[in-house]
């Protein structure tokens, strides 16, 4: 079929007003909910954008190299509409690294951190209730403007303190009692479609270490694909931490055996020195 191109004209005139006043529409209700982010006070790295950072793609990787100006506190957002009118709006943070260890191991930090907090409004855009990443899981909770970002980990969570995670996990630290800032809220550019990783930190054999992460479409967890989904397999607020998986155990045991291994070692060695 084909179409005369002042009919097209016409249509593209009639169906923009409407595309710019949904935009319009969306980018309200993200200003309107953005959060406010309440550091813990030992914290030096903050949700920052994409542009403050100088990426140098090789193969699979971007190396994340912080330019001289300083970095703009930012924020990505974006609304998946519901049935209804309700809608989800995200909002994704980019933290340069991740520097917090992960028990007697000594192991966690990467380069490049994504996290997320997504907020579900009503029909007439009053919030109802927000999933809350933390690592490798979330939780389901209230809203009232208010994130509190773990220290080194960035996860976030809906109230201010010390929050337990399994042994040999360090608990996060949210005390909020250092930086509070609400974010500057922009949109996604093209570079969300850019499939590889933020870093170039590759996991060891250590259960507990962890790859650069990728970029928010093409994290593990349904969250981008299916706010729904990833809202209602989170955790109660409440709840806490879930148990690790066994193997996680088992690395971090090896890897203390071989620590007091290699000490031993090291001491018969200075022994015959001696």
């Amino acid at each position: 079929m084909r179409v005369n191109a002042t009919v097209l004209a016409v249509l593209l005139a009639l169906v923009a007003p409407g595309v710019a006043q949904a935009r319009a529409d969306d980018a309200a209700l993200l200003a309107r909910h953005a959060p406010e982010l309440r550091y813990d006070a030992r914290e030096r790295g903050f949700a920052t954008a994409v542009e403050a950072l100088t990426p140098r793609v090789a193969g699979d990787a971007v190396t994340l190299r912080p330019r001289v100006s300083p970095l703009p506190d930012v924020v990505y957002g974006r609304v998946v509409r519901e049935r209804g009118g309700a809608a989800w709006l995200q909002f994704w943070f980019l933290y340069a690294d991740n520097p917090q260890d992960r028990g007697i191991v000594r192991t966690g930090r990467h380069e490049g951190d994504w996290e997320l907090v997504q907020v579900r409004v009503d029909a007439r855009g009053r919030a109802r209730e927000a999933t809350y990443a933390q690592h490798g899981w979330a939780a389901r909770c209230g809203y009232d403007g208010r994130v509190f970002v773990a220290h080194g980990s960035h996860a976030s969570y809906a109230r201010a303190g010390e929050h337990g995670r399994p042994w040999p996990d360090p608990d996060d630290e949210a005390r909020g009692d250092g930086r509070a800032v609400r974010p500057e809220v922009r949109p996604f550019g093209a570079w969300v479609r850019w499939p590889g990783r933020w870093g170039r930190t590759e996991a060891g054999w250590v259960p507990a270490e962890s790859d650069s992460p990728r970029g928010p479409a093409f994290q593990e967890t349904a969250a981008w694909r299916d706010p729904a989904g990833y809202h209602a397999a989170a955790r109660p607020c409440a709840a806490g931490a879930p148990p690790h998986p066994w193997p996680v155990y088992a690395g971090a045991a090896t890897g203390a055996v071989l620590l007091l291994a290699g000490a031993l070692l090291a001491r018969r060695r200075l022994k015959r020195r001696g």
